[in-house]
């Protein structure tokens, strides 16, 4: 058989080890993320919402109170997984209780997060996952119209939009997705005590 000219060298192998090498680095990456997002301890909340059930919450964000206590929850979320705790941090707080739902009205929801100062309730956040950020807004603004408050400007790197409730509590929202895709977003709601001193300060359009 006469040898094959240059021209007509098999190319095959050079493509199989490119094949190889592609699949290897898309692995090395692949790693690489994964062991970064097993680092990140909010890894965890994303790993449960996928991997256990829960059931949906439906509430109102104009029925929260402040005479809400820890048996108010156990009573609302019956069926619902409720853990409280002794709370040092921010928001500043004693008692923390997470309530574990799929869902807040109609929004994927990681977990409801309850706050509570001298057994008072101080603050809510319903922690959403990052993709479902306008989601969010989108009810918000269905249920309560536009947003009354909206930050130009970022304070702490984020960008808020707001309600006023008549009761004197606020409702907020952040604005912007956080280029972290670990982490989520948050409906936080603060307790007419909380927005006492001023929720919205400065133009009438801005939240602190």
């Amino acid at each position: 058989m006469a040898p094959l000219s240059p021209g007509e060298q098999p190319r095959g192998a050079p493509v199989r080890w490119a094949r190889v090498l592609g699949v290897v680095l898309l692995l090395v990456l692949a790693g690489t993320a994964w062991l970064w997002a097993r680092s990140d301890p909010r890894a965890d909340e994303y790993l449960r919402y996928f991997s256990e059930s829960h059931q949906p919450a439906h509430f109102a964000f104009g029925t929260l109170s402040e005479q809400w206590t820890e048996a108010t929850l156990a009573e609302r979320f019956a069926g619902h997984p409720v853990s409280c705790h002794a709370y040092r941090g921010s928001p500043r707080a004693d008692r923390a209780c997470a309530v574990r739902v799929h869902a807040h009205n109609g929004v994927p929801t990681l977990f409801i997060a309850f706050f509570f100062g001298g057994g008072r309730l101080q603050q809510v956040s319903v922690n959403i996952p990052w993709w479902s950020l306008e989601t969010a807004q989108r009810s918000l603004v269905d249920s309560m119209g536009p947003p009354q408050g909206v930050q130009d400007q970022p304070h702490g790197g984020v960008r808020l939009v707001g309600w006023p409730l008549p009761d004197g509590a606020a409702l907020f929202v952040n604005r912007d997705r956080d280029a972290n895709p670990l982490v989520w977003n948050a409906i936080q709601w603060f307790s007419p005590a909380l927005c006492a001193a001023g929720c919205f300060t400065g133009r009438p359009d801005t939240p602190s």
